[in-house]
């Protein structure tokens, strides 16, 4: 359970904390490409809305119930959105809002924490902003603030004793771990792989 579900559900209950976190998802699928072409006229703006919430990928998410997935899949184009605007207006505004979209996905869920790190990695470099000392510098700033703000997942994980706590990691056999590896590739080997995030969410 994500943190997000975990609120949801201590608020409101578990019923009614699955159709929140159902129409919230479906919410900031429109939302996320929404918020990327801000600057464009409004019917393009709402054309990205109806295919960010109206496509293949999260209707399957949501059809699955795996509606933190589909969250955080909005999350992402906060994401961009965010390092549009540190790349245009380097400042402390940009980077907390950078630090707080990449938090927001990786609470929603967990699987996207390689997936912002890598986005905001390949943005940086791609666009070569390592070139402006302003830019590097709020960069780093906004990771940092990104780290403090999962601080509490990772407190919880060696001091907590649930089912995804660093307790029951210590109970896992040999057996266990080969069952749950990352698999290769033939065609490309397993360092690509891993380095691409290859696979489903869940791997």
């Amino acid at each position: 359970m994500t943190l997000v579900q975990w609120l949801l559900t201590e608020v409101v209950g578990g019923a009614l904390a699955g159709k929140a976190l159902f129409f919230a998802a479906l919410w900031l699928a429109a939302f996320g490409p929404m918020v990327v072409l801000r600057a464009r006229p409004w019917p393009v703006q709402l054309l990205a809305g109806l295919l960010g919430a109206l496509n293949p990928w999260t209707a399957e998410r949501l059809s699955e119930g795996q509606y933190g997935v589909a969250a955080a899949g909005g999350a992402l184009f906060l994401v961009l959105a965010a390092l549009e605007l540190l790349r245009d207006r380097p400042g402390p505004r940009p980077a907390l809002a950078l630090a707080a979209a990449g938090a927001a996905a990786t609470a929603l869920n967990a699987a996207f924490f390689p997936i912002v790190v890598v986005l905001v990695a390949c943005s940086f470099v791609g666009r070569r902003d390592w070139r402006r000392p302003e830019v590097g510098r709020w960069t780093g700033a906004a990771g940092l603030v990104f780290l403090a703000l999962l601080a509490y997942g990772v407190v919880a994980f060696f001091a907590g004793g649930d089912l995804g706590s660093y307790a029951v990691l210590q109970h896992v056999d040999r057996a266990q771990f080969t069952f749950f590896h990352a698999s290769a590739s033939t065609r490309y080997g397993l360092l690509p792989n891993l380095l691409g995030l290859y696979g489903s969410s869940a791997e």
